[in-house]
């Protein structure tokens, strides 16, 4: 069972967490740079885990990037502010964004490229835990030869 929705919908009890992947822009020439964000909602009451946190109870929030050829990661994952929890986990709540910049290389072929991260997280409020989740979110833009501002 997967507890996450995509596509602007808003999150709840029963699946307290919804996210979506973008690339920005949408049409990169070769050579070119994107940006990768995650935007996630956590429904009011609840939380995930911060990425990265000093380990705890709760499952932290994982994202593991799957990149095509002729596209590569430059730098690390930009990820939100934390807040102390009153258990004094770190964790995020409401809307958050994660974010990851792309080259794609020079000599890419022109065509879509499809990249895909596997999101983990673990959802609680103050009185439970939903299991662990994993999803994999996915994202497309293309390689062309000449983008809309014709740089």
């Amino acid at each position: 069972k997967t507890s996450i929705r995509t596509n602007g919908e808003i999150p709840n009890a029963e699946q307290p967490t919804v996210a979506q992947a973008e690339l920005s822009p949408t049409k990169v020439r070769p050579g070119g740079t994107l940006q990768l964000v995650f935007k996630v909602k956590v429904a009011p009451t609840w939380h995930i885990y911060a990425a990265g946190g000093p380990q705890g109870p709760g499952v932290h929030t994982t994202l593991k990037l799957t990149l095509p050829e002729g596209v590569e990661a430059e730098g690390e994952w930009i990820c939100p502010e934390p807040v102390r929890s009153l258990d004094g986990q770190m964790i995020y709540e409401g809307a958050i964004e994660f974010r990851r910049r792309l080259r794609v290389a020079k000599g890419a072929a022109y065509g879509p490229i499809d990249v895909s991260c596997d999101f983990g997280y673990q959802a609680c409020d103050r009185f439970s835990c939903q299991l662990p989740t994993r999803v994999v979110l996915r994202a497309s833009a293309g390689i062309v030869a000449k983008t809309i501002e014709g740089r």
